[in-house]
């Protein structure tokens, strides 16, 4: 007899679950296989005192970041200590040893040519533009000579 009752109680979950729908367009019934979900309201006195919202803390990533913290994925550059220009009319180019600027241990800026510039003079301009120093002042002088072949004089 236990077989028959817990057939019985198959067929009546199975009745449960299953619900028939009318199809307007095609005039048939249509059978779905659904749960229905049974809507449990709970009372709120029943809870754990303990449990309320705040009992759960978020993600340490939900946490706002401290202000002053640097970006985790921002690229912190190096001090540049050193610039090279590249020389153009050897054959392979290659470093320029004139045209090189480095940083002494004093904090001083030693240029390949021109020696160990001033401080005062430098403080504000990048070493990268310091190896250019060479390349420029020639720049500045063919373009003071064709301006005086031309009639203007730039001072």
């Amino acid at each position: 007899m236990p077989s028959l009752v817990v057939a019985k109680k198959a067929l009546l979950t199975a009745a449960h679950r299953t619900m028939w729908t009318t199809n307007s367009r095609a005039g048939g019934a249509v059978r779905l296989f659904a749960i229905r979900r049974r809507v449990v309201l709970h009372d709120p006195s029943t809870f754990h005192p303990n449990d309320t919202q705040d009992a759960v803390k978020p993600p340490h990533y939900w946490v706002e970041p401290d202000p002053d913290a640097p970006e985790p994925m921002m690229y912190i550059r190096k001090p540049v200590t050193s610039a090279s220009a590249i020389d153009l009319t050897s054959r392979l180019p290659k470093l320029s040893v004139p045209d090189a600027v480095s940083l002494t241990a004093e904090g001083a800026v030693r240029h390949g040519r021109y020696g160990i510039l001033p401080r005062s003079v430098v403080e504000n301009i990048p070493l990268e533009y310091l190896a250019l120093l060479h390349p420029s002042a020639q720049a500045a002088a063919a373009l003071r000579i064709v301006g005086m072949n031309v009639g203007m004089l730039w001072k």
